[in-house]
Formats: structure tokens, sequence, C-alpha cells
């Protein structure tokens, strides 16, 4: 069940970026295309921003 402060955007984003956290252990295994990581990179940067201030 979603979080009520959580912005459903971040649900999506932790699903497209958990593989790549299962892909960093076994490095052979991934095949990235630069604008994939270029996407992978500002969805996690902004999942960042989101979690400091969350924080504050």
């Amino acid at each position: 069940m979603p979080h009520e402060n959580i912005d459903e955007k971040f649900y999506d984003y932790a699903d497209i970026l958990s593989p790549y956290g299962v892909a960093m252990r076994y490095p052979n295994e991934l095949v990235l295309e630069e604008r994939h990581a270029e996407r992978a990179l500002a969805m996690a940067d902004e999942f960042v921003r989101w979690a400091e201030d969350s924080l504050k």
C-alpha cells in the first residue's frame, strides 16, 4: 500500500531502478545504452533529492 507522503512516480522509479542494482553485482550481464543510463541517473538523482528533502 502506497504511503500518503510518497509521490506515486517514486514507486515507478524504484521498479525501474532496481534491476540496475542487481546488474551491478553481475557486470558482465549489464548491457546499457547511454540514453538508458542518463534516464536512470536522472531518476536516481530526483529520488535522492526527494529523500533528502523528506528528512529535513
